[in-house]
């Protein structure tokens, strides 16, 4: 930009004093969660930073984003936390941050042989609606064709936070 003329040179010199490499968030899974804490604890919302304040589900699919969008993406999602949940534990539905990524690569299948937890029949059909969907390249309607329902029942099964 320097040698185009668009930059000036005495303001590159001055900023290019100290140079980071810093990898992607993707590249440092284990920063994510701590990174996240401190979000939290920044915007006042201590009690939230915890792991036990979060649904087992919603900690871990914080821990397996892809975090496309860097620290600036994982810091909206703690501010959608402090500003959406009060006086309850998270849920995976308050840290997803739009339909794509709610059914991105880091989804895996709702029952899973062998698997040592038990849980409600009422949970097992959510999860396998949001695996239909994540199946189906995060479209509720393909999603609603493939398993023979209406796309409301999926919306409804789901929280209602999904769009078509």
């Amino acid at each position: 930009m320097v040698r185009e003329g668009t930059f000036r040179e005495d303001l590159y010199h001055r900023l290019a004093e100290l140079s980071v490499t810093l990898p992607p968030l993707r590249e440092r899974r284990e920063d994510v969660l701590p990174l996240l804490t401190q979000y939290l604890t920044a915007m006042g919302r201590a009690e939230q930073a915890r792991p036990e304040a979060f649904e087992e589900e919603a900690w871990a699919y914080v821990a397996s984003c892809p975090w496309k969008g860097n620290v600036r993406e994982l810091r909206a999602v703690a501010f959608r936390i402090a500003t959406l949940v009060q006086d309850r534990k998270v849920r995976v539905e308050d840290v997803i941050r739009d339909e794509a990524s709610r059914y991105s690569d880091a989804a895996t299948p709702p029952v899973i042989e062998g698997a040592p937890e038990i849980v409600t029949l009422k949970e097992m059909n959510r999860r396998y609606i949001a695996y239909a969907v994540q199946a189906s390249d995060g479209s509720v309607a393909e999603a609603a064709r493939r398993l023979e329902v209406s796309t409301g029942v999926i919306r409804r099964r789901l929280g209602g936070a999904e769009r078509e």
